[in-house]
């Protein structure tokens, strides 16, 4: 019997233990389709988030939607310093991996 067939694989991806299957890859490509209020993903440090049903809780209204479908890591992190990954981190649904596609 192979013991490795059943293994599951594990990487430390920015300070976590995570499952690598549970890391769905996202590029640019796909994030930019998303770009309205009723659909709305944006890319924080190389991390896609879908955050449409936070819209209507964000402090700043629909201010957030200057950053849909598009990398908002720098307007993010010039607005929004005081902001820690733990508020964020529910929106998570994949990882960057590369800008558009090949």
């Amino acid at each position: 019997m192979d013991n490795h067939r059943n293994s599951k694989v594990f990487s430390i991806k920015n300070c976590s233990l995570i499952e690598e299957s549970q890391e769905k890859e996202y590029n640019m490509d796909e994030v930019a389709k998303h770009h309205i209020k009723s659909d709305c993903w944006l890319v924080l440090n190389g991390r896609v988030y879908d955050v449409t049903n936070y819209i209507k809780n964000h402090p700043g209204g629909n201010a957030i939607l200057k950053a849909a479908g598009k990398d908002a890591t720098e307007l993010f992190n010039k607005t929004h310093p005081w902001v820690g990954e733990s508020i964020y981190k529910a929106f998570c649904i994949g990882v960057l991996i590369s800008k558009t596609k090949k």
